[in-house]
């Protein structure tokens, strides 16, 4: 199983100015200064989150299709947002059963980030037991 977001950091801006400067509502994110808990150090910066909503099955190549019409929009290379004060990043984090065997990375999709100057960070993460959608909510 595979999860990508788009991030934009900044550390100068609330959520709602960047969310006005991309002209894309987030599906998650915070401002400086807020809390994720009441006794939680306040976040040093602005995150401005998005994340698609696919299959479980999806790859990485079409979690990167579902981005690029938000990118599209979103109109602003990584250039364009540095020079704003911010960066734009993807992040990719795999759930896998064991650690052996081959990520599957599309060169599409290498050629997909390199035209919009977007880095690519993956992070594998040891799900050893098999991933419930019926479990219950350990957060809830």
């Amino acid at each position: 199983m595979i999860s990508v977001r788009l991030d934009v950091i900044f550390e100068t801006k609330t959520l709602e100015e960047l969310t006005a400067l991309l002209g894309v509502e987030p599906t998650a994110g915070h401002s400086r200064g807020d809390r994720r808990r009441p006794k939680s150090a306040p976040w040093d910066d602005t995150a401005w989150c998005y994340s698609p909503t696919l299959d479980d099955s999806a790859t990485l190549e079409e979690y990167l299709q579902a981005l690029s019409p938000i990118l599209d929009e979103i109109g602003k290379s990584s250039d364009e947002i540095a020079e704003l004060g911010g960066e734009i990043s993807i992040d990719a984090m795999y759930f896998l059963k064991d650690l052996s065997g081959v990520l599957p990375v599309d060169l599409n999709s290498m050629a997909f980030l390199n035209a919009r100057k977007i880095p690519l960070y993956i992070r594998v993460v040891r799900c050893p037991m098999e991933l419930d959608d019926d479990a219950p909510d350990p957060d809830a």
